[in-house]
This record gives C-alpha cells, sequence and structure tokens, in this order.
C-alpha cells in the first residue's frame, strides 16, 4: 500500500474521481484519509464513509498495514 499512486492497482475498476487523484499513500495520506473520511478527503469516490477520530487509533491502523503490507 505504502509508496503506490492512489487508484493504480491494475484490473480493479475505480471510480472516475478517484482515477484523477494526485495522492501517493503515505502514513500522513492514510491517517488523513481516516481522519476526515472518504467524502472530505477523497470526494466524489465510492470509498465507504469510515472515520477513526483517535490519532492512537489512526497510528495503531498504519502500524498493522506496514506490518501486513510490507513486501518481503
Amino acid at each position: 500500500i505504502f509508496g503506490r499512486r492512489i487508484a493504480s492497482v491494475p484490473g480493479y475498476r475505480y471510480s472516475p474521481a478517484f482515477r484523477e487523484m494526485d495522492i501517493v499513500w503515505t502514513p500522513e495520506t492514510v491517517s488523513k484519509l481516516f481522519e476526515l473520511g472518504p467524502s472530505r478527503y477523497t470526494p466524489g469516490t465510492k470509498m465507504p464513509e469510515q472515520t477513526i477520530r483517535d490519532p492512537e487509533h489512526r497510528a495503531a491502523l498504519i502500524r498493522f498495514l506496514q506490518a501486513e503490507t510490507r513486501s518481503n
């Protein structure tokens, strides 16, 4: 996930709004997505609305994603 440009997985049908965004997934952009929610951070996309208000919980999610998506 991290370091990948938004809407860049081949074969997945992204919404037009998502394809036009200029975002690279980093710990900061993922945190902002879950802080603001998709309707504010990535408006016009198909992402379900989810927010994580607690910064410590967002940090835990990011640590989990980093561990689980790390390339070997």
